[in-house]
């Protein structure tokens, strides 16, 4: 008799054969969709067939980095971050309305999956995107998700759902290093098979390059707290004299003229090269302190002031962890003054760590072999 246990089956591809891979970054942001950019290279490169599946800015960035790939679209889960209301009441009330889209896109993957003979998913940080049917890959740095003070009664229910979400899929993928953990307590294993795949970044760090911009300004996140920090700085940069590079973070959207002042340059969105290159090219990032985007600047070993945020716990954290070790000066967006925070940053090392890029190759071997 059947003891109720669903056995996965043993996926056995024929020798040489191609192993198909489904790509599913969350939209929440750019981030998870541009640190998913190295493992599709990866896969790549392996002569794996990949296919993408994401909604949003997410969808126009991938389709941008990767023209030629096979897309789907999935549901989005519409994060809304309030201009006023507290930030971790508003996701609290959300709630709801991403447990419906967590269900919907998990039936949207399924299908996906039996369609076009998926082998392997990798999920960053979308919870509905794993399979019984084939090996599933969760990617995050939140394992363990911190709520505010006033929410904190609520911290220990609220992890035991997220742990017990993530081992829905077969492994966790943490993009960090055991050893020295940028991410700190977000990223305990608590149970869970976890592997630290090393940091993860698009971009590469060349030789020297000649500073052409003093700062670059890079916005991103969910509307609105996206154009609130674009309205904050751009007030205070008018009267900046010296060479600015704003990179607006809207892939997609068509380019519209701003009325700006010469010394300043402003794009919707570059691409990975130019990206990569205009950090290098600048003397000092200023940008939100999402993980994602620590992990690029990093990558090119980038001097930074970072802008948390507001309400959101886990860029607090990461930029408590950054100011406390030296290596980027933090502040909010409300206590933002231009002139104080660059003479502030003055005495901070900038974003540069040891990076192992071995460990992303071996974790991606054990999942296509």
């Amino acid at each position: 008799m059947s003891s109720g246990l669903y056995v996965k089956p043993e996926v056995k591809l024929e020798s040489g054969s191609v192993k198909r891979v489904l790509i599913t970054p969350l939209d929440w942001g750019l981030g998870h969709a541009t640190r998913c950019i190295p493992i599709i290279k990866s896969l790549l490169q392996r002569g794996c067939a990949v296919q993408i599946a994401t909604s949003g800015r997410a969808l126009a960035l991938l389709k941008q980095e990767f023209p030629t790939l096979p897309f789907h679209e999935l549901v989005s889960y519409e994060v809304h971050y309030p201009e006023s209301f507290p930030l971790s009441w508003s996701l609290f009330f959300q709630i709801p309305k991403f447990r419906r889209r967590i269900k919907a896109e998990h039936e949207q993957v399924q299908r996906i999956i039996k369609e076009n003979g998926i082998d392997v998913i990798i999920s960053d940080n979308r919870y509905g995107c794993w399979s019984a049917l084939v090996e599933s890959v969760f990617i995050t740095h939140q394992i363990h998700i911190l709520l505010p003070q006033k929410l904190r009664w609520a911290g220990g229910l609220l992890n035991w759902f997220n742990r017990r979400a993530i081992k829905k899929f077969d492994r966790c993928w943490v993009p960090d290093t055991l050893s020295n953990r940028l991410t700190g307590k977000l990223s305990g294993a608590n149970g869970l098979n976890v592997q630290y795949i090393g940091m993860l970044s698009r971009f590469q760090r060349g030789t020297s390059i000649e500073k052409k911009y003093d700062i670059l300004v890079l916005l991103s996140g969910p509307e609105p707290q996206r154009s609130v920090m674009e309205r904050a700085i751009m007030r205070q940069l008018k009267n900046y004299p010296g060479s600015v590079m704003m990179v607006r973070g809207l892939p997609g959207d068509p380019q519209v003229v701003l009325d700006l002042p010469a010394n300043i340059s402003c794009r919707n969105h570059l691409s990975t090269n130019e990206l990569n290159a205009a950090i290098e090219a600048s003397s000092l990032v200023i940008a939100r302190s999402g993980y994602s985007t620590i992990m690029d600047l990093s990558r090119v070993g980038a001097k930074a002031i970072l802008i948390p945020t507001t309400g959101q716990t886990e860029q607090e954290y990461l930029a408590e962890q950054l100011m406390e070790r030296k290596i980027a000066y933090c502040t909010t967006l409300d206590n933002f003054d231009l002139r104080a925070v660059i003479s502030m940053s003055e005495g901070y090392i900038g974003l540069a760590v040891n990076w192992n890029d071995l460990l992303l190759e071996e974790a991606i071997n054990e999942i296509i072999k």
